[in-house]
């Protein structure tokens, strides 16, 4: 093929006008791109931007005609949270520290010590076959 011809059946193809969404289509669109939005900030539990999404889909149940079955006839039920996190974590293997959130991840619950100080045993996959292996990294 002719390197002009290639180009030139480029530039068509992306020059080709987009297909006209039909108006439920463009609205989902719509609304899917205002949830995504860097506006909602990622819409974490119990969050300002949480409240924002939400009022924003109970606006939409609302203009479709949906009835609320929340409290007190409202869109929305209060479920408590109780929020458990590591604000930092000490990690070495002999004499290289591990990198939290890098090298490792933990998962807190409310049994979790404020304080751990025994030998790590890593299990996880390695090797061309990713079969499973146990190293003592104590």
């Amino acid at each position: 093929m002719k390197p002009w011809l290639a180009v030139g059946t480029l530039l068509a193809v992306g020059a080709a006008p987009t297909a006209k969404l039909d108006p439920d289509t463009a609205a989902w669109w719509k609304t899917t791109a205002q949830l995504s939005s860097d506006a909602m900030e990622g819409r974490d539990t119990g969050s300002a931007a949480y409240l924002r999404a939400a009022r924003l889909v109970a606006s939409k149940f609302e203009a479709l005609g949906l009835k609320p079955a929340g409290e007190n006839g409202g869109w929305f039920q209060s479920v408590p949270m109780n929020e458990i996190s590591i604000t930092s974590a000490r990690v070495r293997i002999g004499q290289r520290p591990l990198v939290f959130l890098h090298d490792l991840t933990i998962s807190p619950n409310d049994a979790t010590p404020a304080r751990l100080d025994v030998p790590l045993t890593y299990a996880g996959y390695c090797g061309p076959d990713r079969s499973a292996t146990s190293v003592d990294a104590s």
